[in-house]
């Protein structure tokens, strides 16, 4: 693709692409106009946003002419208004293609005095396959495979309604393998003995294997954006796994890690935290605390893997870990006083994993964080997490 960003995709940038003779690829097509307003030009339309989305995602670029399938020269658009282009196009695609494709985006270059280029990016979808409509009426499963379109073969088609199954699977069992190793201290540094905090996001494109992290990038300076409160300072260590992001001051007992984020090169990210306190001879995880911690945790991760260029869908899911002989601690809003719940009644509170459509499309987190510790505060016999008000609203406390 041209850049991770869309936002950093600018005149100049496509200047230089025809300049350089940028040749296209499996994830990138040049089209000197816009799709024709007639049903063949949107199948056509619809035939290629379907061929990305069935392989491995991609940019048409609409105002930039191709020689021999190499980017020649800027064809600015002027024949029809950019916010006119694009509600036509999405129009076609809700039209003609099913099932819907999440994640499709426009941007718009403006080039010249009057004139603009057009981008369409296509995501790498695991809610497919897709097939578009023809226009007798009948459907077409395609795929893109370098730089021509075919249709997908009887293997292909089987393998792609059973692809995003398969990765969740995968994905669940990863995040089991990552729930053992951080239990039995087989982790970038094991942990305190005592209750632990685990949270994970595993995006479904790190199980394809097509997510590759730059951990080199990230070492130059952007790892600080997994900081958290109480680290005082932010450091990092490479290793065979990718990056393990930790606090810069270091741990009183040698050895152990109290708190830390693992970067995994394929996009995983993992956050574990020891969280027990002992309260006048009570073994306690302050509710308050733990529910900052995982809200914290996965707000920094979701806007990390779209930073990473990462999209689709993802699963989230949390954790807490040897928590045997711990209660809840937690202020109750309607008596006005800090309590304790019932000692856990197992060594292990797994919630199972939620769903994330379309990282991309995630505007409010609570949606998805209040859910998820609701199920940790019932696991103690409590009936919600009361970090949230009745309207769902954040009250950190």
């Amino acid at each position: 693709m041209l850049a991770t960003r869309l936002d950093q995709i600018d005149e100049r940038l496509l200047s230089q692409l025809c300049s350089d003779e940028c040749p296209e690829s499996q994830t990138l097509d040049f089209k000197f106009s816009l799709p024709r307003k007639d049903e063949p030009g949107k199948v056509e339309f619809a035939k290629d946003v379907c061929a990305f989305a069935n392989a491995d995602g991609g940019e048409i670029v609409f105002g930039i002419s191709d020689t021999q399938g190499r980017a020649s020269a800027p064809c600015p658009i002027d024949t029809e208004p950019s916010d006119a282009a694009q509600r036509r196009l999405i129009q076609t695609i809700d039209r003609l293609i099913e099932p819907r494709i999440v994640g499709v985006q426009f941007h718009t270059v403006p080039f010249g005095k009057a004139g603009y280029i057009l981008l369409v990016r296509v995501p790498q979808s695991f809610d497919g396959p897709h097939r578009f409509a023809t226009e007798g009426g009948a459907s077409r499963f395609v795929i893109r495979v370098g730089t021509m379109t075919q249709d997908l073969t009887y293997t292909q088609l089987r393998g792609a309604f059973d692809r995003t199954a398969t990765l969740a699977a995968k994905a669940s069992d990863f995040r089991s393998s990552r729930i053992n190793a951080i239990k039995s201290g087989r982790t970038w540094k094991p942990m305190p003995d005592g209750v632990k905090w685990v949270v994970h996001l595993l995006p479904v494109s790190a199980m394809a294997g097509r997510t590759q992290i730059d951990i080199q990038a990230l070492n130059s300076g952007s790892f600080a954006q997994f900081n958290q409160r109480g680290w005082g300072g932010v450091t990092r260590t490479l290793n065979l796994d990718g990056m393990a992001v930790h606090p810069a001051i270091r741990s009183e007992h040698e050895g152990r890690a109290y708190s830390y984020v693992q970067v995994f090169r394929s996009g995983v990210l993992e956050g574990s935290r020891f969280g027990g306190r002992l309260v006048d001879d009570r073994r306690i995880i302050p509710g308050g605390d733990m529910s900052a911690y995982f809200r914290e945790r996965l707000t920094t991760f979701i806007a990390a893997t779209r930073g990473f260029g990462v999209r689709g869908p993802a699963i989230m899911g949390a954790a807490l870990l040897d928590t045997a002989g711990y209660a809840l601690g937690v202020f109750n809003p309607r008596s006005g006083m800090s309590e304790a719940s019932a000692v856990a009644d197992r060594p292990d509170m797994v919630v199972p994993e939620a769903w994330i459509d379309d990282i991309e499309s995630v505007t409010d987190v609570d949606l998805l964080v209040r859910p998820l510790l609701d199920v940790l505060y019932q696991s103690f016999g409590i009936e919600r997490c009361f970090e949230y008000d009745e309207r769902g609203q954040w009250v950190a406390r």
